[in-house]
Order: C-alpha cells, then structure tokens, then sequence
C-alpha cells in the first residue's frame, strides 16, 4: 500500500474556519467516492508551538499502488476546493511504519 502526503495553504482572503467546513462536508464527500481509495484523513494546523508553518491543511490518501491513485483521480471532478487553496500544493509519496 502507498500514501500520499498533500500540504495545502489558504489562498489570500479566504476563511480558515468556512473553508475547513467546506472541505469536511462537501470535498471529502467527493474524495471518499474515489475508486480504490483505501484510507483518507484530512487535518488541519490549528497552532504552531515553534517556528514557521507555511500550511493550513494536510490530506493523507492511501492507495494499493500509485497507479491505482492516477487512475483514480483520472475521474474526479475538479470541484471548487482548487480555489481555497494556493498552487503549487507539496505533495510526497511516503512509506508509512505504524509503531503503535
């Protein structure tokens, strides 16, 4: 299995708390449907205890393979969670090791 790490950051003017209900209720709705999605989290900074963070959100997607992933989001309709957020999002395929 893979997972795939995407680090989002608020467009200028847009409102943390609407957009993070909007990405709860009506985006995750979406996502959720993809085909071959496995797990998916999504988090949101609420405070930094030290330095500099320069994101407000973090999805986790987990897929069998990256093909799997591309060939899920082949299908997904783009919808107006692109304009919340600023590009280019980071975005990393990790190897994950729960240890507890």
């Amino acid at each position: 299995m893979v997972k795939k790490i995407s680090m989002v950051q608020l467009a200028k003017g847009k409102d943390s708390d609407e957009d993070w209900k909007y990405w709860i209720e009506t985006h995750a709705a979406q996502v959720k449907t993809l085909p071959g999605l496995r797990k998916y989290t999504i988090n949101r900074v609420k405070s930094v205890t030290k330095g500099d963070v320069h994101f407000w959100g973090v999805a986790e997607l987990w897929f069998d393979t990256e093909e799997d992933y591309d060939k899920a989001f082949s299908h997904l309709v783009p919808d107006e969670f692109g304009t919340l957020v600023t590009d280019p999002r980071l975005s990393v395929w990790v190897e994950e090791k729960v240890i507890v």
